[in-house]
């Protein structure tokens, strides 16, 4: 407008303003890698509580299971509860022991393609990642950064991981990347700027990851090789909205 270089855009919201609400609001959602299974944080009367939906049913899916919550006093190790969700019942629960400083936090989780190895996250001075063998809840083996400094948390409500298929690559959203075969971590400038997602393609042979303003990196699986940069929203010159990629899926 003007010759300001201004652009004004109508939109129509259809029902979407008048439609009922589906459900209480979702403080956090994860998807499953096939996208058949949201898992939600949601409060219900007062409580926070793990909801997971079937994205194939409705529009908005359906509740198909909800565990129940299980605190643990804050003097006990941290529990983590691997649930099978064919059967609804609870696969393994893993004790993870307080840090040398007393620490309880975890700060990121992951499992394998076959839920037989829980990858936990901890981002202390030293990030440190925790290998668990399901079957047995125990700790196999623990690799820690090859540097006690140089990563950025970008998000406030943990540390997103992403496992390569074969589950000998990890990549934080951090910047961090593990070769969980030998052992090591390293920091790693994966991005144009401050990484937000990551996502292994389902053969393992590409990785992709999103930044703060919208780019989105192209490594080869083994994260050493950069392919190419898609620009995302700073490719458009006339608006300076660049929001951040979320999210990623091949």
């Amino acid at each position: 407008l003007g010759g300001s270089g201004t652009v004004v855009r109508s939109l129509a919201l259809g029902a979407a303003a008048t439609a009922r609400p589906q459900g209480p609001p979702a403080y956090r959602a994860e998807l499953s890698d096939d996208g058949r299974v949201l898992a939600r944080s949601v409060e219900t009367g007062g409580k926070r509580r793990v909801q997971v939906l079937d994205t194939r049913v409705g529009r908005a899916g359906r509740v198909v299971f909800e565990p129940p919550a299980m605190p643990c006093p804050r003097t006990d190790p941290t529990r983590i509860t691997v649930w099978d969700l064919r059967t609804r019942r609870v696969h393994a629960t893993v004790a993870v022991d307080a840090e040398p400083d007393g620490s309880l936090a975890v700060d990121g989780l992951a499992l394998d393609t076959h839920a037989r190895t829980l990858l936990v996250y901890r981002s202390m001075e030293r990030p440190a990642v925790e290998v668990w063998d399901v079957r047995r809840e125990k700790r196999v083996r623990t690799v820690r950064s090859v540097r006690p400094d140089g990563v950025v948390t970008w998000s406030s409500q943990g540390v997103g991981l992403d496992v390569r298929s074969d589950g000998t690559r990890l990549v934080t959203q951090e910047g961090l990347v593990a070769d969980l075969r030998a052992g090591r971590m390293e920091p790693r400038v994966l991005g144009e700027d401050l990484i937000t997602t990551a996502a292994f393609a389902p053969d393992g042979t590409r990785l992709a990851v999103g930044d703060v303003l919208g780019r989105v990196t192209l490594w080869d699986g083994a994260a050493r090789a950069r392919l190419g940069v898609l620009d995302g929203t700073t490719s458009d010159p006339t608006t300076d909205a660049t929001g951040a990629v979320t999210a990623l899926a091949y």
